[in-house]
């Protein structure tokens, strides 16, 4: 009977085990078929976001209405005259990049990254343009006057546009100077120039000088994330398309990019566990660099356990101040 017993029990053990072992292994590659199903899904979605971003600035540019308000605003933005003391409006202008904006982008954890000097526009116009739009500031008689009726006339739409389509922001570019002769939200680019000014290190002049020297109409570029000033250091992409009226080049349409958009496609809206990913699943996008494109699962969920686990890492203390 112990013989028999001894017997049934190694058969069960042996059975059992192997029963085991096979269900773990299928589970396993049960797990692996839905991730890699999860990964491929995303890399779809944000390839058609891309591709949507592409065929939608082509659509701007090679309408009438863009072509026609690029032209306007580029006319008006040079007529900007020279005479009128500007004084006053410089002055409160320069109290407000000392401080608020330089304080946003510099951090006394690191060296500067913008002088006032440097930053401040460098010709008369981007300071009036800075001064009236961006601090509501008002402009001497006659200075803004021809500017501020193409700027009536089209920025309605073109914030609508931009409210719709989902961009951050929409710029309008002067391909012969430079020149950013608008933009939607009016931040500290408006009026720079990106041959010679401020930014032309960034990686919106990197957008702007591959539309400003195509020859195609409907030729698009896209460029990477990369912290841009403007935005408060905030991590910015654009896509920029060359406009084109009559068969003349005009100038340079740009879409910044919102990361918004892009963290919810590749957080599925922040609902991980109902896709299937678990406690601690997500999916990100790596960049050339090897930095990410997105917000981490753990950056969103445990915030202060996300910045303990990076200091212990040793990641640069500016760069952490920037994420916080």
């Amino acid at each position: 009977l112990m013989s028999l017993l001894f017997v049934g029990l190694a058969s069960v053990l042996v059975t059992g085990s192997q029963s085991y072992w096979d269900a773990r292994e299928a589970l396993r590659e049960s797990t692996f078929k839905q991730l890699t199903g999860i990964r491929e899904i995303r890399s779809r979605q944000i390839q058609d976001y891309f591709h949507r971003v592409r065929n939608e600035a082509i659509v701007m540019a090679q309408g009438q209405a863009f072509a026609e308000a690029m032209a306007q605003f580029s006319e008006a933005f040079h007529q900007i005259g020279d005479d009128g003391d500007i004084e006053a409006q410089e002055n409160r202008l320069r109290s407000y990049y000392r401080n608020h904006y330089l304080s946003a982008v510099n951090s006394d954890d690191r060296s500067e990254v913008l002088s006032l000097s440097k930053a401040l526009p460098q010709g008369r116009a981007g300071l009036l343009l800075q001064s009236v739009y961006m601090l509501d500031d008002i402009a001497p008689d006659g200075q803004l006057d021809a500017y501020g009726q193409v700027h009536e006339k089209y920025h309605p739409m073109l914030e609508g546009i931009k409210q719709q389509v989902g961009f951050y922001d929409l710029l309008l570019i002067d391909h012969e100077t430079g020149h950013v002769v608008y933009s939607v939200l009016k931040e500290p680019d408006l009026g720079t120039n990106l041959y010679n000014g401020p930014y032309a290190d960034s990686n919106l002049a990197d957008a702007f000088r591959e539309a400003a020297a195509s020859r195609n109409d409907g030729s698009t570029f896209l460029v990477d994330f990369a912290l841009y000033p403007p935005s408060k250091m905030l991590p910015a992409c654009f896509a920029s398309v060359p406009i084109f009226q009559n068969g003349k080049k005009v100038g340079v349409l740009v879409a910044q990019l919102d990361v918004h958009d892009i963290n919810a496609t590749m957080t599925g809206d922040k609902q991980w566990e109902k896709e299937g990913l678990g406690m601690s699943g997500e999916t990100y996008l790596v960049g050339e660099d090897f930095t990410m494109r997105n917000d981490s699962r753990f950056f969103i969920q445990t915030p202060i356990e996300f910045f303990k686990v990076q200091e212990l890492r040793g990641v640069d203390p500016f760069m952490l101040h920037l994420m916080k």
